[in-house]
């Protein structure tokens, strides 16, 4: 039998968002945690796997609103939760369009230590994350049309961190068509989020079928 996975939407009044903090990506983070894990000792490690989430909606006279991706029911009501079992044959189909929003990174090649790796760095112009996520596609078992990418808000977000002291991340968004050539690899990118900040909002890939590409 495979595992359920589920699609929340959490919306959050600016009421609910003065009491629980919400001021970075690492409160929505800590929010995250605490729906999944009301009762760890403490909500802000790491999110476990099987969980993902992006900032779908924000408006200070609205509210914010969280979708989510898990392999587990919510288990505390924040705000307004609406669940959804995905269905079985979700990833059945060979063709979809798509949106996310990608934490873009190369790792440099380190000049005076050939044996050591290089400092990651973030891929910020349009045409470069094209290409990133051009190339980086058939690993997650699909394939794109870089002319038919279009590249939405780049952002720069930072906020402080209890053990990193500081974070900085790169955000893009983008949407587009995408054909499943490798259905394995396409499911684990699917319910395991692609690229790095996935932690932080990024990386949940979401798709619509549609019929030709």
């Amino acid at each position: 039998m495979a595992l359920k996975h589920y699609i929340s939407l959490v919306s959050l009044s600016p009421v609910d968002c003065a009491w629980l903090k919400v001021t970075d990506a690492y409160s929505l983070h800590r929010i995250v945690c605490s729906i999944f894990y009301p009762n760890e000792r403490n909500p802000d490690d790491p999110i476990n796997g099987g969980i993902l989430w992006r900032v779908v909606g924000y408006k200070p006279q609205v509210g914010v609103r969280i979708l989510l991706l898990s392999d587990r029911l919510p288990e505390k009501q924040l705000g307004q939760v609406d669940t959804k079992e995905i269905p079985e044959d979700f990833l059945s189909y060979d063709f979809y369009r798509f949106t996310v929003r990608i934490n873009p990174t190369v790792r440099s090649r380190n000049a005076g230590n050939p044996q050591k790796s290089g400092k990651i760095r973030p891929v910020t112009s349009n045409d470069d994350i094209r290409s990133w996520f051009v190339k980086k596609s058939p690993r997650w078992g699909f394939e794109v049309d870089p002319l038919r990418i279009e590249i939405g808000p780049r952002r720069v977000v930072t906020f402080p961190h209890k053990k990193d002291g500081q974070v900085t991340i790169f955000q893009a968004d983008l949407s587009g068509a995408l054909k499943v050539t490798d259905r394995t690899a396409f499911s684990r990118a699917f319910y395991s989020g692609i690229g790095r900040g996935k932690a932080f909002g990024c990386g949940l890939l979401q798709i619509v079928p549609v019929s030709n590409f």
